[in-house]
């Protein structure tokens, strides 16, 4: 006659416990992902993508811009091309974002806490050659003047060479001619 093992209730119940432990870390761990997930914003998606410093594709209104991140603003982020130029791009002008990797959580602060006017007041010091981009009119191309809280001038490049102020409410991207 064969005497049960005395052991066997205690090892069914350390089994049990194991699994009952791994069914609350994939609990845990699905509630964290969510959180974040939930807590996520653009701007913390550009930030993670920038520190990664790879390549993205950003979709905006004024068509794809392929490129690396090189910071991130409170409204704006800025996108350094292959062919070395700057496109500064309004939050409010950007759709969509693509990576060749996953994509991030978006759950990080600012890197830099510039506003684009902020960003656009402190290059005009240089008065460097721009294109502007507007939701309304034509791209305004010429050197940057000056930029205030509202409003960017740029005087035309063309034969005129005339000051154009445009509204900074439409200004939905600022190429910078490196």
């Amino acid at each position: 006659m064969q005497h049960p093992d005395p052991l066997a209730p205690l090892l069914r119940w350390a089994a049990d416990d194991r699994v009952d432990q791994a069914r609350r870390r994939r609990r845990r761990q699905s509630a964290l992902l969510s959180q974040a997930g939930q807590a996520a914003t653009w701007r913390a998606v550009l930030v993670d993508l920038a520190e990664r410093s790879e390549a993205v594709a950003l979709g905006t209104r004024i068509g794809t811009v392929r490129g690396m991140i090189g910071a991130v603003g409170e409204d704006f982020c800025a996108v350094r091309r292959s062919d070395r130029m700057v496109v500064l791009i309004a939050f409010a002008a950007t759709a969509s974002i693509g990576s060749e990797h996953p994509m991030p959580t978006g759950f990080r602060g600012t890197a830099v806490g510039w506003t684009l006017a902020e960003a656009l007041a402190e290059l005009a010091h240089d008065q460097p050659l721009v294109r502007v981009h507007a939701s309304i009119g034509p791209v305004v191309a010429g050197r940057l003047r000056r930029a205030g809280t509202d409003v960017v001038t740029v005087q035309t490049d063309d034969a005129a060479q005339r000051p154009i102020s445009l509204n900074l409410a439409i200004v939905d991207a600022v190429t910078l001619w490196c």
